[in-house]
C-alpha cells in the first residue's frame, strides 16, 4: 500500500515538472496566418511661410540715484504702453528689469604713480543704470514694425526681429504632413500586395518619428534696417518675413495578405 501511493506521488510530480516544457512547445506551434509584414517608411515635406513675428526691445535710464535711473526706465514703460495698448492682437511681455551702480572710465595715473581719483571723488562721479525689456509677439508685421519705429523714437533699443511659425500652423501642418506620409504607405503597401498577389493591407502598428520645423538660413533674421533721419521722425524698420522647411517622418509596419 505504502509503494502505491509513493508511485502515484512520484507520477504527480512527474507530471507538474512536466507542463512548463509543454507549455512552451505549444507557444512555438501556432500556425502561421499566411500573411507576410512588411515595415515601410515615408516621409512628407513642406516650406511653409512664418506667420508671426516677435520684436525684443529694450529701455535704460541713468541718474546720480537709483530712484533717478529707475524712475526714467519706469516712465518709457509707461509710455510704451500707452502706445501697444492701442494696437490689436497683441501679446506683450516683459522681461528682465536690472539695476546696477557704474562709474566713468577714470584717467591714468598721476606722475607718482597716485591713482588720478581719491576714493571718495570716484565715488562722487559714480552714477546709477537701470533697464528693463519688453517684448512684442503678433500676426500683423505691419503693425508691430509701425509699433516698433514709434518706440524707438521714445528711445527704445531693439535687440532683435524674428519670425516664426506659430504652434498653430505647426499642429495643423503636422496633421496634413502625416496623412500625406500615411497615403504614401499605403499606396506602397497595396503596390507590394498586388505584386504578390495579395489583396489585403492591414496595418498592425505606426509611428510618428517626430515634427520638425527649420527655419530656411536666410530667414533666421529679420533684414538689416537702414535707418535714416528726417528731421525728427524715426522711420519704422525694415524687416522681412521667412519660411520654414516643415519634415513629417512616419514608419509602419503593415501584414499583406490574400
Amino acid at each position: 500500500m505504502k509503494h502505491t501511493l509513493l508511485g502515484a506521488v512520484l507520477m504527480s510530480g512527474a507530471a507538474l515538472l512536466a507542463l512548463p516544457t509543454m507549455a512552451q512547445d505549444c507557444s512555438q506551434c501556432r500556425k502561421d496566418d499566411g500573411s507576410t509584414a512588411l515595415t515601410l517608411s515615408a516621409e512628407a515635406r513642406r516650406t511653409v511661410a512664418q506667420d508671426r513675428v516677435t520684436a525684443v526691445l529694450n529701455v535704460e535710464g541713468t541718474g546720480k540715484s537709483v530712484q533717478e535711473a529707475q524712475r526714467k526706465v519706469n516712465e518709457k514703460m509707461q509710455q510704451a504702453r500707452g502706445l501697444y495698448s492701442k494696437v490689436q492682437g497683441l501679446k506683450v511681455t516683459t522681461g528682465s528689469y536690472n539695476t546696477w551702480k557704474n562709474y566713468p572710465p577714470e584717467p591714468a595715473p598721476k606722475p607718482n604713480g597716485q591713482p588720478a581719483w581719491s576714493p571718495a571723488e570716484r565715488e562722487a562721479k559714480a552714477f546709477w543704470q537701470a533697464n528693463q525689456q519688453l517684448n512684442i509677439d503678433g500676426a500683423n508685421r505691419d503693425d508691430i514694425l509701425k509699433l516698433v519705429g514709434n518706440l524707438q523714437q521714445a528711445g527704445f533699443g531693439v535687440n532683435g526681429i524674428n519670425f516664426y511659425l506659430s504652434r498653430e500652423a505647426s499642429d495643423a501642418l503636422r496633421d496634413e504632413l502625416t496623412t500625406e506620409a500615411l497615403k504614401n504607405i499605403k499606396t506602397r503597401a497595396g503596390s507590394m500586395a498586388r505584386a504578390l498577389g495579395m489583396n489585403k493591407v492591414r496595418f498592425v502598428r505606426i509611428d510618428t518619428n517626430g515634427f520638425n520645423p527649420q527655419p530656411m538660413p536666410y530667414a533666421l533674421m529679420a533684414r538689416s534696417a537702414k535707418v535714416e533721419m528726417a528731421g525728427d521722425a524715426m522711420p519704422e524698420p525694415v524687416a522681412q518675413g521667412g519660411e520654414s522647411d516643415v519634415q513629417v517622418s512616419v514608419t509602419a509596419e503593415v501584414r499583406l495578405s490574400e
